[in-house]
């Protein structure tokens, strides 16, 4: 038995939890996932729950121009869209921002402490 042989059958697969799914919008980046996620949805199995979670999925980036690559800026809902296509998901998926009505919550504190010796820590 090879290592990856249990990779193969893959019928029985209940969720696919993918994290950072908007990273994905950068064409060429995340080829081996995209690749392993038709895999995964040719079978189409009925049951099939697709999670995806991203701390910055409705933020609209400045795209980054790289050299030989045409940027391209989207809107909130052409990007959701497009991952939508990238990811599998089902026509009838659920979109939860909770970016928009949350916000960072106002008992939220941040501290910090500066330690010049790590046993200071302590």
């Amino acid at each position: 038995m090879e290592i990856t042989d249990y990779l193969q059958d893959i019928s029985a697969l209940d969720f696919v939890v993918i994290d950072e799914i908007d990273r994905m919008v950068e064409t060429g980046h995340f080829a081996e996932m995209e690749m392993i996620l038709s895999k995964i949805h040719a079978i189409e199995n009925k049951s099939l729950q697709t999670l995806v979670f991203s701390a910055t999925l409705s933020f609209v980036h400045i795209p980054i121009n790289r050299p030989g690559k045409n940027a391209i800026k989207l809107t909130k809902e052409e990007k959701i869209e497009k991952l939508v296509q990238i990811g599998g998901l089902r026509t009838q998926h659920k979109v939860i921002d909770l970016n928009e009505s949350a916000g960072t919550p106002s008992t939220l504190v941040e501290a910090r402490m500066n330690c010049s010796d790590l046993l200071d820590k302590v």
